[in-house]
């Protein structure tokens, strides 16, 4: 994984309330967002710092999300 990539989830929880997070891969590249409701979101990446490094492959997580 990539460190210091800052992610973005939008969307709406399961009962309608707005949700917009951000947070910050760790130093493995992995990130949480914790207490997370049910619901359609977005995830959005930002730009990684190193012009060495390639956007990787989208994969969905172990909740079982998918990737679109």
């Amino acid at each position: 994984g990539i460190a210091g990539v800052t992610l973005t989830l939008t969307g709406t929880s399961f009962d309608g309330v707005p949700v917009n997070r951000s947070t910050t891969t760790d130093a493995s590249g992995d990130y949480v967002f914790a207490n997370l409701p049910q619901g359609t979101y977005t995830l959005t990446e930002g730009a990684i710092a190193n012009p060495l490094l390639a956007d990787g492959i989208d994969t969905a997580g172990s909740e079982g999300g998918r990737v679109s």
